[in-house]
């Protein structure tokens, strides 16, 4: 489910995990401790998010650990050549293997369709979280599942329409998804397309916008307001102008606050913060736990990776930007004032928890 934040330099976060092995090494389980390799595909704030419910997580149950981490920047892979991003992926698998760790965790799609085929002939236990493609979609899992379990990430999409619906009784009733090309966001739409055509509901999908074309992603805003179609914005983190240059959240966000003119949903809290109407969102704390108890389990009650069922959590938090039901002069019903996260574009004061 998200560049969900900052950028980093991969080879940077190697020399740090690098010199957290030299650290650590003398730190091995004769003291309890065990040790856990985090690989992400997105950093802050989602991946902090992550480690820290598992930190959490761990302190609660006193389990002492040793972590290292790296980042997958994706992104820059794709723009390689195939040797090349082979390269850097050995690269990486060796510094997972010199740190010798007891779990590996495997972040996002693009995590577990790069890395995960590498990371089998390490012979240790790997858990994933955050994937929102089918347990079909990740790499060898039949023939290793003795190795491998982990949680799913799957959008709530009744609370979601249920959410649309209530929060916007105007007569709309066309969806249009977009956004940017990555492997996690062709994995929503399928997961999303594959809702609507097993259930009976009164929305319907226009064509979806997968394009990282800023000058696309205008266009489509434009005819979602002319046609009055709702927005359903999935990632937008990959976006650039003609240039070529990245635009910013800042600018995207404003550009939103200005020219939606219609409801909007997000899937995630932040893209709320850049001017969409309303989300309904899995916590990626929620994903960060479910990978820790998976963990515990094997850890403290010895219960074996493959008996370990998959995990398809159903927590979602709904967030609501009042500026923009104020500019579309929606009213906020009693009940999500209750328990919806009512905030201000771009992260100002919450006007109501």
């Amino acid at each position: 489910m998200l560049n969900k934040g900052y950028k980093f330099r991969p080879f940077i976060e190697l020399l740090l995990v690098a010199c957290a092995f030299v650290w650590a090494g003398a730190a091995r389980a004769d003291d309890g401790q065990i040790r856990v390799f985090t690989v992400y595909s997105y950093n802050a704030p989602w991946s902090d998010k992550i480690r820290l419910a598992m930190d959490r997580y761990f302190q609660s149950q006193k389990i002492k650990t040793v972590r290292a981490s790296y980042f997958l920047d994706y992104k820059g892979l794709n723009k390689k050549t195939a040797a090349a991003r082979q390269n850097e992926l050995e690269i990486a698998v060796n510094v997972v293997r010199k740190f010798s760790p007891d779990y590996i965790v495997i972040c996002d799609d693009e995590a577990i369709l790069r890395f995960l085929p590498m990371m089998y002939e390490l012979n240790k236990p790997i858990i994933f979280t955050g994937v929102n493609g089918l347990p079909s979609s990740i790499p060898g899992l039949d023939s290793h599942r003795k190795l491998i379990t982990g949680v799913f990430e799957r959008y709530p999409m009744k609370q979601t329409l249920r959410l649309l619906s209530d929060i916007s009784p105007r007569k709309i009733h066309k969806i249009k998804l977009m956004t940017e090309s990555s492997d996690t966001a062709t994995a929503i739409i399928d997961s999303i397309h594959n809702y609507f055509e097993n259930n009976d509901l009164k929305y319907t999908l226009e064509k979806d916008l997968v394009s990282n074309s800023w000058i696309e992603w205008k266009e489509a805003i434009a005819n979602c307001n002319t046609a009055g179609i709702v927005p359903w914005v999935l990632l937008p983190f990959d976006i650039v102008d003609p240039q070529g240059q990245p635009v910013s959240f800042r600018t995207i966000g404003d550009w939103f606050m200005e020219n939606l003119r219609v409801p909007s949903l997000s899937i995630v809290d932040l893209i709320i913060e850049m001017g969409v109407m309303a989300s309904v969102a899995i916590d990626p704390s929620t994903l960060g736990n479910g990978a820790a108890e998976i963990i515990a389990m094997n850890h403290l009650k010895h219960v074996e990776i493959d008996k370990i069922p998959f995990r398809f959590p159903e927590q979602s938090a709904i967030t609501i930007n009042k500026d923009a039901t104020d500019r579309l002069g929606v009213k906020i019903p009693i009940e999500l004032l209750e328990y919806g996260r009512i905030i201000q574009s771009h992260g100002k004061k919450k006007v109501a928890k």
